[in-house]
């Protein structure tokens, strides 16, 4: 066990009905994606995660599983080594906008949170089910993570498969049953304003005034509705032809931003860049 990992082992847990709120910080890789440390197994394994509000199935690499041109992996998921892994017959394959995964079902103990001091113990998730990538394709690199957390709502999941959160709800883990992300650029960090990922509560220090909440409209994703979108304090009128207003999803997962094609005629006839809609800048403010 390597030092990350037994020190975690002495965090406080959820035992015996503890209830808890836990503190990640989350590693900006390059303002294009945002991923933490959790912890896989008996002994526990550290596993570096990209938590995707855009998908909502589990997957972790499995240590035997070949990258392109043999790329060395900085870590993945030895079933071998862990105590109480368990393994089904459950297959699956699925697709991402940056490639694809298949493999099998299993279950085992996750882990997540740190002894940072802004956690009050650690989530200590039993028996969760996740996919044990046994291939992929243009995925992981080795280096950039080996596992997607899916935070999504379970009408999106594999039969059968109960989403990280839901099963933390599921298991009465968390002082109360929410999630955070405070994602920042390379430009804020460099300010000491890390990004970081916290469950059972929300970090008031993050912001000022009050927050607006929003209801969810389709709980399949995070589907929230949009009324219009504004460039440089001038409405685009995006939603004005639709009756019912926009439909929006905030997904963790990617830095990319994608419109349906109504939308995208909208921007083009206001002469606003897009990526198939190259405007030219006049000078350094425009961009």
């Amino acid at each position: 066990m390597d030092n990350a990992a037994e020190s975690v082992t002495h965090c406080p847990i959820n035992a015996d009905g503890h209830k808890v709120k836990a503190h990640i910080f989350q590693q900006n890789l390059a303002d294009n994606a945002y991923v933490a440390d959790i912890y896989v197994g008996n002994p526990p394994q550290p596993i570096k995660a990209l938590f995707d509000t855009g998908s909502t199935n589990t997957w972790i690499l499995n240590a035997d599983t070949p990258l392109p041109g043999n790329a060395h992996k900085e870590r993945a998921f030895h079933t071998q080594k862990s105590q109480t892994f368990t393994p089904t017959s459950q297959k699956a394959k699925i697709f991402f906008g940056s490639g694809d995964l298949s493999g099998n079902f299993v279950t085992d103990t996750m882990r997540l949170g740190t002894c940072d001091g802004q956690s009050s113990g650690q989530v200590v998730i039993k028996d969760q089910k996740f996919g044990n990538v046994l291939q992929q394709k243009t995925i992981f690199t080795g280096s950039n993570f080996e596992a997607i957390i899916g935070m999504a709502y379970p009408a999106l999941a594999e039969p059968g498969v109960r989403p990280v959160f839901d099963e933390m709800m599921a298991q009465n883990l968390l002082e109360s049953n929410m999630f955070a992300f405070f994602l920042s650029s390379q430009q804020d960090e460099a300010q000491g304003r890390k990004s970081d990922l916290t469950f059972g509560y929300y970090d008031k220090t993050k912001f000022k005034g009050d927050i607006h909440w929003n209801d969810i409209k389709l709980k399949y994703m995070f589907g929230v509705k949009l009324d219009d979108i504004k460039v440089n304090g001038v409405a685009t009128g995006v939603c004005a032809d639709r009756p019912q207003g926009c439909l929006i999803t905030f997904d963790s997962g990617t830095s990319l931003q994608s419109m349906p094609k109504f939308a995208i005629k909208k921007f083009k006839h206001l002469g606003l860049p897009t990526a198939t809609n190259l405007v030219q800048c006049q000078s350094k403010n425009d961009f």
